[in-house]
């Protein structure tokens, strides 16, 4: 493996790392800015299985400044996750194929 390769991998993986770390504090993160909200305006929904936050992100609108805040900082800090799984993916594509 070449140096721009290690280099690539490297990068990835510390993306990777680095974004499974961040989601697993945005979740207790949002919950405690949000909890008001969402017994207000999802009291149906169950914990679990993302059901609370499909219910919120239909009704955006009508939380408050601060939740609404914590689940775009959320939702943002998931594309990073994906984007990072995806250059991780193409990284070790790249670098099966030589």
């Amino acid at each position: 493996m070449n140096n721009l390769n290690l280099a690539r991998v490297g990068l990835a993986l510390i993306l990777l790392a680095s974004s499974a770390v961040g989601a697993q504090a945005a979740a207790p993160q949002v919950r405690n800015i949000c909890q008001a909200d969402f017994q207000k305006l999802c009291p149906a929904a169950k914990p679990g299985r993302g059901a609370v936050m499909r219910c919120v992100k239909t009704r955006l609108s009508d939380v408050t400044a601060d939740c609404k805040s914590a689940v775009t900082a959320a939702q943002e800090r998931s594309a990073q996750r994906k984007a990072a799984k995806l250059a991780a993916a193409q990284t070790r594509s790249t670098t099966s194929a030589h």
